[in-house]
């Protein structure tokens, strides 16, 4: 039977408004995900399968983080970055994800202090039942599920905004199921055990109990969900893996993949235990060996490939690493390692410290002449001109923070300043000013630190890359005068930064420190900044202190600088690192000196005094002073300085009584308790002492007689 016009038209009127209530409802459905900041796009990614969540959801884990569940901006981009299952989303991605959520019209979430965010509702209390019932369970349910077994009357849309905006509950992407946002969910690690146990199949219950004991996890707070994941199959109780899923065969396709800042640095935190992990093992080492066993990192996790890139591009610039092949890697007993050495009183020197580095040695005696990269350690060199000898030094991150950095061997051969102790001061001038740095022999490698270095570098804003020069003239040999000559990019490379910050990780180890060097330590290993909270809990970690004090410190010394679009963050300006800070109260603070021998705090005029005796001894002939050397030796008052030399060597010569009598009574105990061993080792280790003291006792007598004459 024929349709007539008017029925055509009544049903396509018809089917009309059927569409368009259907697209009302879509684009409802939609306005109010974007108002709720729900991000619709789907996190799922073939090449790593598994149970993903929405942004919200989170989040909100990342937010559980912390025991008042608020965490910078930031952190919280750094964690979705991590556990954001499409690897192939930019930073720009992530931050868009994590605005949606946080800056919708109707947000759950919203910003307590300068850049710390928090969730609006952290607990309601209606949903009590339902955490209560859900927790002891470890079972996902279902809104419909919720309200049939605990007799919830409220709708469905109402209860799942209650959900939403409770910290507690988290939605599984892409399926109606919650879950609790405390719960830690195992199913890469099951993955993991059961592929790399060739296992065709394995119980439920033992692989799980299995996964907890290797992985040492809290039973309490974790859960299985194999029936949620792709890669898993179920049959009773009985689980399987389909291994044509996941990333293990398809390991050699290269992807590329951003690496946050803030991963490079943490695993420049742990460069040391990356490299000793490496050195410790018989074979060659894989990356993804390093990633599961330093960073506890699976396999099928997304942040997997992160780390992998991240460790791949430091240990490019480690000479004593070599990679073998693609992602293996082997340490090469022909480099010499850095050590370094441990101990308690260890303290950090944001001016003054003493290297504890225990195969200096080693490593300056290595050489690399193929090598791409620059070793921190060893950028001396010398030659001589215009009779002058002129050695460099090339300023690392490392050495500027510290404070201290190895003397260029030219000096050490040169001058005599360096012979006679194994500690001292000399002057230092830097076009019209000069300065007292320290130096010591510390393992057979000289150090020059101490205040003046510190002032140095803070005064001439020193970088990572400065190249140092030094120049020695012949006829003056108790001064030294210093250039900057030029700057060499490798050593301010972010990879080469990396690794200085393993060896200041190492080291940190000492107590007793003021809360403003405890800010720059924690601040020089995270270069990129630290937000003033995160900064606050690292240093009540260590010594008790106060929102104020850190802030009002932050906010009143110029060596901290606020970090550039990212609100709450500081940063540490290495160029003007200095000794002196304005402490909470508006006081200028000096950092009291520290050192680890009581010689190092004698004064410049004993090294010059030092230096004439060793001159009158050898009975070295000066050569003709120029015009400058004659300008310089007309500061010197000279009378005052015989009398100087003749009060030290009253000094030494009533020291040599007190050394004596020390020396006796080690002999006599060694003696009684008939250790002759110790007694010839105690005569080796002052021999050089006695003769000292014989040496400078004759030079006094003739000085004596000379005065009578």
């Amino acid at each position: 039977m024929k349709e007539s016009v008017g029925e055509k038209v009544s049903r396509n009127t018809v089917a009309w408004l059927q569409y368009v209530n259907t697209r009302e409802e879509e684009l409802t459905e939609k306005q109010k995900n974007i108002n709720e900041g729900v991000m619709e796009m789907k996190m799922m990614n073939k090449d790593r399968p598994g149970i993903c969540y929405s942004n919200i959801s989170l989040i909100k884990k990342a937010l559980l983080q912390n025991s008042e569940n608020i965490l910078p901006y930031h952190e919280i981009l750094l964690y979705v970055k991590k556990n954001w299952t499409n690897l192939n989303s930019k930073a720009d991605d992530i931050k868009g994800i994590v605005d949606l959520a946080l800056y919708a019209p109707k947000s759950f979430f919203y910003e307590v202090d300068e850049g710390l965010w928090g969730i609006k509702d952290k607990t309601d209390a209606r949903l009590n039942q339902i955490y209560n019932y859900m927790n002891p369970i470890k079972i996902p349910l279902k809104i419909s599920d919720m309200k049939q077994r605990l007799r919830f009357y409220e709708s469905e849309d109402m209860l799942k905004q209650l959900l939403l905006s409770d910290i507690r509950f988290s939605q599984i992407e892409n399926t109606p199921f919650w879950i609790l946002s405390e719960w830690i969910i195992i199913n890469n690690f099951v993955y993991e055990y059961i592929f790399n146990s060739d296992l065709i199949g394995i119980d439920r219950e033992k692989v799980v109990e299995r996964v907890v004991q290797l992985n040492k996890l809290d039973k309490d707070k974790i859960i299985f969900l194999p029936l949620f994941d792709d890669r898993f199959s179920v049959i009773g109780n009985r689980v399987e893996i389909k291994r044509m899923m996941g990333i293990n065969e398809n390991s050699n396709v290269e992807q590329e993949v951003e690496v946050p800042v803030e991963i490079n640095e943490e695993v420049g935190r742990l460069s040391y235990k990356i490299i000793n992990f490496i050195k410790g093992s018989k074979e060659e080492v894989t990356t993804s060996q390093i990633v599961m066993n330093i960073f506890q990192i699976t396999q099928n996790e997304p942040s997997f490939s992160i780390y992998s890139e991240a460790i791949k591009d430091l240990l490019d610039v480690v000479p004593e690493i070599k990679q073998v092949e693609a992602h293996k890697w082997t340490y090469s007993e022909d480099v010499t390692n850095l050590q370094i050495e441990n101990r308690e009183n260890v303290y950090y020197a944001v001016k003054n410290s003493t290297p504890t580095i225990k195969n200096l040695k080693e490593l300056m005696d290595q050489v690399h002449p193929n090598s791409r990269h620059p070793i921190n350690v060893t950028s001396n060199d010398t030659k001589k001109s215009d009779d002058k000898l002129y050695a460099y030094h090339t300023i690392s991150y490392y050495d500027r923070v510290k404070g201290f950095f190895i003397i260029p061997k030219g000096l050490i051969e040169k001058s005599v300043l360096f012979r006679q102790n194994n500690h001292g001061k000399i002057m230092i001038q830097y076009e019209e000013f000069r300065y007292e740095w320290n130096w010591e022999n510390n393992g057979h490698k000289y150090y020059f630190f101490g205040d003046g270095v510190m002032d140095f570098f803070a005064d001439y804003l020193i970088e990572p890359g400065h190249k140092l020069s030094f120049a020695i003239d012949n006829q003056i040999m108790y001064l030294i005068r210093v250039h900057k000559v030029g700057f060499d990019e490798r050593y301010a490379s972010e990879q080469q930064r990396y690794l200085d910050i393993g060896r200041l990780v190492e080291e940190s180890k000492s107590v007793n420190k003021s809360i403003f060097s405890l800010m720059c330590e924690t601040l020089a290993i995270h270069p990129s900044g630290m937000h003033w909270s995160v900064l606050l809990d690292k240093i009540a970690e260590k010594r008790t202190t106060t929102k104020n004090t850190v802030t009002n410190l932050l906010s009143r010394n110029e060596c901290f600088e606020q970090v550039e679009g990212k609100k709450g963050y500081w940063r540490l300006s290495i160029s003007k690192l200095s000794r002196y800070y304005i402490n909470e109260e508006n006081q200028e603070i000096v950092e009291p000196v520290e050192s680890g021998k009581k010689e190092e705090n004698e004064s410049l005029k004993v090294v010059r005094k030092e230096e004439f005796l060793e001159l009158l001894e050898s009975g070295v002939e000066e050569n003709e002073p120029s015009d400058m050397d004659i300008k310089e030796l007309q500061q010197l008052d000279t009378d005052i300085l015989i009398q100087q030399i003749e009060s030290k060597l009253m000094e030494i010569t009533q020291e040599e009584t007190k050394f004596k009598e020390s020396i006796s009574e080690r002999v006599h105990a060694n003696f009684i308790n008939g250790n002759i061993s110790a007694i010839e080792e105690l005569y080796k280790s002052v021999e050089f002492n006695i003769k000292f003291y014989e040496r400078v006792r004759l030079l006094a007598q003739e000085r004596e007689r000379k005065s009578e004459e």
